[in-house]
């Protein structure tokens, strides 16, 4: 029986299970095996493979930053048999999920889905769907600064149209152009 089934055992039996916990520190990370080479804390033997979540059924890994601390459970002195109980540093998290994962902070959740993504908070919401990028390299804002550029090149454009039928016959008369004022993207649209 391995470590993670005798934990899984004895949580679905109520039962005790003697478990020796030590501080180590994160020498390497395999994500695909989803294991890490430790060595206990101030020590570089023993070296221990822990498995990273202690239920494998688990939807999502805790990634740990190479040489941060972390406190490893296991059994009967058996380097092989470890599991990572707490971290003190996180790398990333990684999901495997194929449906909704919810991250709630606070008043804001983020929702993962297999198709799109959406950030809720109480000032709006964002969605991001088929293939959409919000912001390109040092783009600011939702279309940011193209959208920007453009809108005050079609203003430019529109004042010469007038400028030029105020001189014609009969002149143009009665067209006000619009007023471009770049301020409502970064009231309503900005990402950063």
């Amino acid at each position: 029986m391995t470590l993670i089934e005798a934990i899984q055992k004895a949580a679905f039996l109520h039962q005790k299970i003697d478990m020796t916990l030590t501080r180590a520190i994160v020498k390497y990370v395999d994500e695909t095996q989803l294991i890490a080479r430790v060595v206990q804390y101030a020590n570089e033997s023993p070296e221990f493979i822990a498995t990273l979540q202690a239920i494998s059924e688990s939807t999502f890994v805790l990634i740990p930053k190479i040489n941060s601390v972390v406190v490893i459970g296991y059994i009967n002195n058996s380097p092989n048999q470890a599991v990572i109980l707490q971290y003190s540093e996180i790398d990333k998290i990684i999901f495997n999920t194929h449906s909704k994962c919810t991250i709630t902070c606070n008043q804001s959740k983020f929702e993962v889905y297999p198709d799109y993504i959406t950030l809720q908070s109480q000032n709006g919401n964002i969605m991001i769907a088929d293939g959409v990028t919000i912001g390109e390299g040092s783009e600011p804002m939702v279309l940011g600064n193209a959208l920007q550029q453009w809108a005050q090149s079609v203003d430019t454009a529109l004042s010469a149209i007038i400028a030029w039928g105020a001189g014609v016959t009969p002149p143009l008369s009665g067209v006000v152009p619009p007023q471009w004022n770049s301020a409502i993207l970064s009231q309503k649209n900005k990402v950063s």
